[in-house]
């Protein structure tokens, strides 16, 4: 019985891809469909004698099913935009006049903000006539908050200068949030902020109120995770990669190729 089995098995592998595509013997390949329903412990068998290839073969069965669910999610969303208020003057990076508007969720305080700054910074670089970068403010605790009111008050001096910020504090997280909100203070002698200015900027309550509406936009629009990210009104949550995100900028295009 072993050896008819080996010997079916043989047989299956060898003949019925080749027969099934080239449709030579109709007859002898259903015989053999119709031995491999009867007799599955063959398959087994074949499986159990190449592991390796079998948790491959899963591997990559996985990811494919994983890119198409987020393909699916990605197209499903293209179809209901959402769309943030920019509120304001606000700090912009990137061309003023970019086809591809980002707004970045974000917060001082989030470990896996700070990791993935560099991403829009690269993203930037590679599609510098494509995409501009607004900054969300989502904070989780009074440091995150002050730093976001830092920010906005920077940037009605020098949105250049607030960016710049943005990028000192996350490089610094760690040492800045065990310090407190006052550590904030060498940034602002190193990026030559003038302090009075800053001052009044920081006593408005349109600054304020400015954070308290990010926020509130958050929650309207279901983001759990900073970061999060709206691409032309698509929203990706968490830390995506640079890929993701041109992934997406190309879906959108290609749908508004298609739209009449």
């Amino acid at each position: 019985m072993r050896l008819r089995v080996t010997t079916a098995l043989t047989l299956a592998w060898a003949l019925l891809p080749g027969l099934a595509l080239a449709g030579q013997d109709q007859e002898l390949t259903e015989r053999i469909k119709a031995a491999l329903r009867d007799n599955p412990e063959i398959v087994l068998e074949a499986l159990r004698q190449r592991p390796i290839q079998v948790y491959d073969i899963a591997v990559a069965g996985g990811e494919q099913k994983r890119e198409q669910a987020w393909r699916e999610q990605i197209a499903a969303a293209i179809k209901k935009p959402i769309a943030p208020e920019v509120g304001g003057p606000r700090a912009v990076l990137g061309r003023a006049d970019a086809p591809v508007t980002i707004f970045e969720y974000t917060d001082f305080s989030c470990q896996a903000c700070a990791r993935n700054a560099a991403m829009v910074l690269d993203l930037l670089e590679a599609q510098p006539q494509r995409v501009r970068v607004f900054l969300k403010h989502s904070p989780s605790d009074e440091y995150a908050r002050t730093a976001a009111l830092h920010f906005e008050a920077i940037a009605r001096q020098s949105p250049v200068k607030a960016w710049r910020f943005q990028e000192l504090v996350f490089q610094r997280q760690a040492a800045l949030r065990k310090a407190g909100p006052a550590a904030l203070q060498g940034l602002l002698d190193e990026l030559a902020v003038e302090p009075n200015a800053l001052a009044k900027d920081l006593a408005d309550p349109d600054l304020a109120k400015r954070i308290d509406d990010d926020m509130a936009e958050a929650e309207r629009f279901h983001i759990k995770n900073t970061p999060s990210y709206v691409i032309n009104g698509v929203l990706i949550e968490g830390a995506a990669p640079k890929e993701a995100v041109l992934k997406v900028m190309e879906m959108i295009e290609a749908a508004e190729r298609k739209q009449p």
